[in-house]
């Protein structure tokens, strides 16, 4: 009997623990543009051929969105870069001295 009530209480707690339902709701307006811009920088660190490399990559880019027909919650719109940049620097590398340490790989051939 406490199982079944146990159970009875579960079902119910478990009923009630549903996700609520929404929609998204942005506001575009028809025949406007939108910019999205991303900036990004990362710190990379590896090694290779014994030798630490340290390098700094900044990746950046703008896109711009134009809204060509709204339709409940569903948008169609134009979608186009605007600007891309990459840019890497590599502190303290000695790429003759990594090239040098990489070892070739031999192919044998019939």
């Amino acid at each position: 009997m406490k199982y079944i009530l146990y159970a009875l209480l579960f079902f119910i707690a478990v009923n009630r623990c549903e996700a609520q339902k929404f929609k998204p709701v942005l506001n575009l307006v028809k025949g406007n543009t939108y910019y999205l811009t991303t900036d990004a920088r990362s710190v990379i660190t590896q090694t290779a051929a014994g030798q630490q490399i340290n390098a700094n990559l900044s990746v950046s880019f703008q896109m711009v969105f134009k809204v060509i027909d709204v339709s409940d919650t569903v948008y169609n719109m134009e979608a186009s870069y605007q600007s891309v940049s990459m840019k890497m620097e590599a502190l303290d590398l000695d790429q003759k001295k990594v090239i040098r340490k990489i070892p070739r790989p031999q192919f044998l051939l019939p």
